[in-house]
């Protein structure tokens, strides 16, 4: 099963940690895990990445809301043709 998560960021907070924790199990479990940040990737981009996971960026200014985000949302979640969709 591929699994698209999208979530505001990866700071180091509640959901983020469930997230990679899901996401990190679920990929040793055979399972596929792209992860899209509203924001930046950091710092928790990089624990994903070493469990193999896809991390994606939409670079999003906090606050700030941007239509084009929305459109390259879209267009990853047309590219990945995931089975599931989980926001955080």
């Amino acid at each position: 099963m591929k699994v698209l998560h999208i979530i505001t960021d990866l700071l180091l907070g509640g959901a983020e940690s469930v997230l990679v924790e899901v996401a990190s199990r679920g990929q040793r479990d055979g399972h596929t895990n792209v992860v899209v940040s509203l924001t930046d990737d950091q710092p928790l981009g990089e624990r994903l990445r070493a469990a193999g996971i896809q991390v994606m960026s939409l670079n999003m200014r906090p606050n700030r809301p941007d239509p084009r985000a929305v459109l390259r949302l879209a267009k990853i979640i047309r590219a990945e043709k995931p089975d599931l969709i989980q926001t955080w």
